[in-house]
């Protein structure tokens, strides 16, 4: 019997293994996103989840029950809601701001508030014009009070979409990333993705398996 066991324990342990480091999608692959301002401002993401996917559609993950970004590669929205306090018209020069930091001692934080804090990076990158991504419309929900579920919202929330690739080699490894909300001088809305650092990887899968 302890022979038959000494035969087959390496396949039991490349089971084992392969069971450790299996993807589940739905269940490993997500990533929170918090409401960056504590709902303390008049525009609330609640419950919002995120499932990551590499270039292959299929999920990707940093661990158990983390979502890892890959890039190029997909994301898609599980669930989440909006809830508006109070009615915003969404006008003039509305952009993102972003606050992004690497878990790294070299390269530290990159943007902050959406303005560089890095001599190698320009103020636009860190800040984007809102009406650059979505047409006025599309922000017709923070017209109206009360809350929201983004299934129930036009358009195709619950899809794949696509992250693109990135080619700088600085991109791959831990970050924080979350982004403001920004209209007349003053913050109205944000979110921050992930519970913490989030792993974020530029590896081409589709290249990999060319023959």
């Amino acid at each position: 019997f302890s022979m038959i066991l000494l035969l087959f324990a390496p396949l039991l342990l490349v089971s084992l293994a392969s069971a450790k480091t299996k993807c589940v999608d739905g269940e490993d692959n997500k990533l929170s996103m918090h409401d960056l301002f504590d709902g303390k401002k008049d525009i609330v993401f609640e419950d919002f989840v995120m499932l990551t996917y590499d270039n292959l559609k299929r999920p990707s993950c940093a661990g158990k029950g983390k979502g890892r970004i890959v890039l190029p590669g997909y994301y898609k929205f599980m669930s989440g809601k909006i809830r508006v306090k109070r009615a915003q018209s969404i006008v003039g020069a509305a952009h993102l701001g972003f606050n992004l930091e690497k878990n790294s001692m070299f390269i530290g934080t990159v943007c902050k508030n959406g303005q560089s804090a890095n001599a190698f990076v320009g103020d636009e990158l860190c800040k984007v014009d809102l009406f650059s991504l979505a047409s006025p419309s599309a922000f017709k929900q923070f017209q109206k009070e009360g809350t929201t579920d983004i299934m129930d919202l036009p358009g195709d929330w619950g899809d794949m979409k696509p992250m693109i690739r990135q080619d700088n080699p600085y991109i791959e490894g831990e970050w924080k990333v979350s982004v403001a909300l920004n209209m007349a001088g003053s913050s109205f809305a944000g979110v921050k993705i992930g519970d913490g650092w989030i792993e974020v990887s530029t590896e081409d899968v589709a290249k990999k398996t060319e023959f």
